[in-house]
C-alpha cells in the first residue's frame, strides 16, 4: 500500500543488485516497525525509502539546481522574522480627510519573536519533512479560496419534497 505523494522507490524495470547491512538496537528496530506499520510499509520498504529521499534532499540542496532553495529560504525567513514596513493609502474619495492631513498610515509589522524560531528549528528537527507537511497542508487550506487549481465544493442533491 502506498501513500499518495510518497517517492515510489522499487519499480520493476530496476532489479535491486546492491544490499547493504543496518544493525539496530531493539529500541530502534520497534521504532522502525510502528513507523513503517502507520504508512503500511515494510520496514525495508521505510528505509529504502527515507535513505534515498534523504540523499536527494542533500543533492538538491547542495548544489545549483533549477529550483533555487536558498531563495525560496531567504523569503520565508524574511516573511517570518524580518520587520516590515507597512503602509497604507487612504482613498480621500472614500473617507473625510482634512486638507492639512495626509491620508496615509505607515507601520511596522513586527516579526516573529526569537522564541520562535527555536520552536520552528526543533520541530524541524523532531517532525523533518512530515512537519513541513503539516505546515503546507495548512497553507493550502488558507489559500484555497484564493487558487484555480482547487475543486469546487459539491453541492448535494435536494431531496424531492
Amino acid at each position: 500500500m502506498s501513500v499518495p505523494g510518497s517517492p515510489q522507490v522499487e519499480t520493476a524495470s530496476q532489479p535491486k543488485e546492491v544490499a547493504f547491512s543496518v544493525r539496530l538496537t531493539i529500541e530502534e528496530h520497534e521504532l522502525l516497525k510502528k513507523a513503517a506499520a502507520l504508512r503500511g510499509w515494510t520496514p525495508t520498504n521505510l528505509i529504502r525509502t527515507a535513505t534515498l529521499e534523504r540523499a536527494a534532499h542533500i543533492l538538491n540542496t547542495s548544489r545549483v539546481t533549477t529550483f533555487n532553495f536558498k531563495e525560496l529560504a531567504v523569503v520565508l525567513a524574511d516573511q517570518l522574522f524580518k520587520p516590515r514596513q507597512i503602509r497604507v493609502e487612504i482613498d480621500p474619495e472614500d473617507v473625510d480627510v482634512p486638507e492639512d492631513v495626509t491620508p496615509s498610515i505607515t507601520t511596522t509589522a513586527e516579526a516573529l519573536p526569537v522564541s520562535v524560531l527555536s520552536e520552528l528549528r526543533k520541530a524541524a528537527r523532531l517532525g523533518g519533512g512530515e512537519f513541513l507537511g503539516q505546515v503546507l497542508e495548512y497553507c493550502e487550506g488558507l489559500t484555497a479560496s484564493q487558487r484555480f487549481d482547487v475543486p469546487q465544493p459539491i453541492e448535494p442533491p435536494t431531496p424531492n419534497a
